[in-house]
């Protein structure tokens, strides 16, 4: 690892003290850690769509480039390119990232970091995509106190629900986060949720697109029982899911 000042850390210098495959990110512990540049951290949920983004990086084989661009859209998820890995809770920024910008921060308008920059639609143009700030928070707290990350996990694949797929399954309502699968064995499904169940309300708050459930999930937290309510078909349905830890990802594929 270099810095701008040219300064080198490098074998015991460097600690990997846990990684989060699901995040893209790794913690480091750089002995001696004194003099090293800090970066303020922001809060990536308080982002609006349109806000100034400016990522840094060093793209290819220009260092220290600087781009700007906006918050182009926030909760974007994608495989990642190199393991397959889903990521969530992605920000979409049109601000130019390129190959050897990934691990650079991105920042707002105040110079906070609200995200890591991690992947691009090759063949588009300005269509970017950073780790938002507050997921890695939540990574770096869980390696902290477990020596790991534990992302809470109910064993669903979601989808937004359109009104064309309420018509379809013959749904009351085209609002909720839509079960595209269940993960055999996993909590949601031994709590008997079914592909194409609806979930419209959990722990009392209104789920209305899937990343309101992904976050109610997050809050609860790993061992917490969740009450789901919503729909199978016309029927009203309640189930509770005891929240799990998210396997790893050679053994979620597996699944």
């Amino acid at each position: 690892m270099t810095l701008p000042d040219k300064r080198s850390f490098s074998g015991e210098h460097v600690k990997v003290l846990g990684r989060d495959p699901y995040g893209d990110i790794a913690l480091l512990q750089v002995s001696p850690g004194g003099n090293l540049p800090e970066a303020k951290l922001g809060d990536s949920d308080k982002l609006l769509v349109g806000e100034t983004a400016i990522a840094i990086g060093n793209p290819l084989i220009f260092d220290n480039t600087v781009t700007v661009g906006v918050i182009s859209a926030k909760a974007r998820e994608l495989p990642a390119q190199q393991s397959g890995v889903r990521l969530e809770n992605l920000l979409q920024t049109d601000a130019a990232i390129n190959p050897g910008n990934s691990g650079g921060p991105l920042l707002n308008a105040q110079g906070l970091v609200i995200g890591m920059n991690t992947a691009i639609i090759q063949q588009a143009q300005g269509i970017g995509f950073s780790v938002a700030v507050n997921s890695i928070k939540h990574s770096i707290s869980d390696i902290l106190r477990y020596g790991e990350v534990r992302r809470p996990w109910i064993g669903v694949a979601l989808m937004d629900l359109s009104t064309q797929n309420a018509r379809e399954l013959n749904l009351p309502k085209a609002e909720g986060a839509l079960i595209m699968d269940v993960v055999p064995g996993g909590p949601s499904d031994r709590a008997g949720i079914r592909r194409y169940d609806l979930v419209t309300d959990a722990a009392g708050q209104v789920v209305k697109k899937t990343e309101d459930l992904r976050r109610i999930i997050r809050d609860k937290g790993v061992g917490s029982t969740i009450e789901l309510r919503g729909f199978r078909g016309q029927n009203l349905m309640t189930w509770k899911v005891q929240i799990g830890k998210m396997p790893p990802p050679d053994e979620l594929q597996g699944q």
